[in-house]
């Protein structure tokens, strides 16, 4: 699992972090595509294209929340 404040700081390496962790996530595709790669290396996962929703995307609780499934 990726903690919270790592999911954070790996966000900020490619956008702006939202003010809290509930926040819309303010991110190009780019960015997301980035950010995607960044969390496959960290937790050692494989996201597939279909997962990279708003649903799992759009916070960086919804992200969290999603990795955790994801073990």
């Amino acid at each position: 699992m990726i903690p919270r404040d790592r999911i954070r700081a790996l966000l900020a390496d490619f956008a702006d972090a939202p003010p809290t962790d509930d926040a819309p996530l303010a991110i190009d595709s780019l960015a997301l595509v980035q950010l995607v790669e960044a969390l496959e290396d960290e937790g050692s996962i494989r996201i597939a294209a279909k997962d990279v929703t708003r649903e799992h995307f759009g916070t960086i609780d919804a992200i969290a929340r999603f990795l955790e499934a994801k073990r």
